[in-house]
């Protein structure tokens, strides 16, 4: 049985997405703008690390599926699709360290925009999933 990297992933993730200057250049407070938890107060755009679920992997490991959430004011879709497309190349089919874990794989499984009630907010959804195993 392999171990839940969940919380590991996620932290790799924050770590990735948070030192990643070409992303965090384009945030209303940089590396501030990526969080888990928004703050009522919080200045657009920004990035939420979302919901996940893991399971083991059919070839030993553990596969973990995570969500991330690109929010922006900003009319148009040019700066949320810049966001995502920065996103996308900070994890995607990218090498990264997880603690206790090792990386095989993250991929991108889909992604969309939409366009919240408000009809303003722009809300970008990305997956990923990543599978590791035990070191």
């Amino acid at each position: 049985m392999s171990q839940d990297s969940s919380w590991e992933v996620q932290s790799a993730i924050f770590h990735v997405l948070t030192n990643n200057a070409n992303l965090t250049s384009l945030l209303a407070e940089e590396v501030n703008s990526v969080c888990d938890h928004v703050l009522s107060n919080a200045i657009f755009p920004y990035i939420v690390i979302g919901e996940s679920s893991g399971s083991e992997f059919e070839c030993g490991g553990f596969a973990v599926n995570i969500t991330i959430h690109s929010y922006s004011k900003t009319a148009g879709m040019s700066e949320i699709k810049q966001i995502m497309a920065e996103t996308y190349n900070a994890l995607n089919n990218q090498e990264f360290n997880i603690p206790n874990h090792k990386l095989i794989l993250c991929l991108m499984q889909s992604s969309n925009v939409k366009l919240a009630g408000d009809g303003k907010t722009r809300h970008g959804v990305q997956q990923f999933r990543i599978i590791t195993e035990e070191v």
